[in-house]
């Protein structure tokens, strides 16, 4: 007898486990917790800006903005530093073949 489950109910239950985390995250208010956060957060720097207005302090508006952390590993990095350098040499050669197209065709 064999006893393997079939593809598409193991997909199901992993759908399913998958929507049952989504909904308890939900009843628990995680999401509607992080955005208060975030308000809450926005509110006291609209509050310290406005009294450091008040004050005649120098203002540097970015003082005020949350700081943003960043998850970028070393993979991350060095793609993001490739495609930047591919990017600059594509641009350079695209330009370069624009214009002896242009002299090519137009004269």
């Amino acid at each position: 007898m064999n006893n393997k489950m079939h593809p598409f109910f193991k997909i199901l239950i992993v759908f399913f486990g998958i929507y049952v985390v989504l909904f308890i995250l939900n009843e628990t208010g995680y999401y509607e917790k992080s955005v208060r956060s975030r308000t809450t957060l926005t509110e006291q720097k609209r509050l310290e800006f406005e009294q450091d207005i008040e004050e005649g302090k120098v203002i540097d508006v970015i003082s005020y903005l949350p700081e943003k952390q960043d998850y970028a590993n070393i993979l991350t990095k060095s793609a993001n530093y490739l495609e930047k350098e591919l990017g600059i040499i594509v641009d350079d050669r695209m330009e370069d073949i624009w214009h002896f197209l242009k002299a090519l065709f137009i004269g």
